[in-house]
């Protein structure tokens, strides 16, 4: 995971569950910051990918949600280098 059709990514994610490490799929991704609320949904290993298309450097606030699952969130600081995080959901 890293480049989508070629293309870089500004970002890439996984989210799995926070007592077992399984992956979630179909979980809601939410990335804000400096202008571009993105939307995306985690695949069937968890992960999602969202690409640069020159996106501006700064903190971001990326967040999942699912139902079953308390929402998770985390910040992350893009100086110009793709960002790979993980977000650990916990189940209610």
């Amino acid at each position: 995971m890293g480049k989508i059709y070629g293309m870089p990514a500004f970002l890439t994610g996984r989210i799995v569950e926070s007592q077992t490490g399984t992956p979630i799929d179909a979980a809601r991704v939410t990335v804000m910051g400096l202008g571009m609320p993105r939307f995306e949904t985690a695949n069937i290993g968890g992960w999602f990918n969202i690409a640069d298309e020159n996106q501006r450097q700064g903190t971001y606030v990326i967040m999942a949600y699912k139902r079953g699952y308390r929402i998770g969130f985390t910040t992350a600081k893009f100086q110009g280098e793709p960002l790979k995080i993980t977000i650990e959901l916990e189940k209610r």
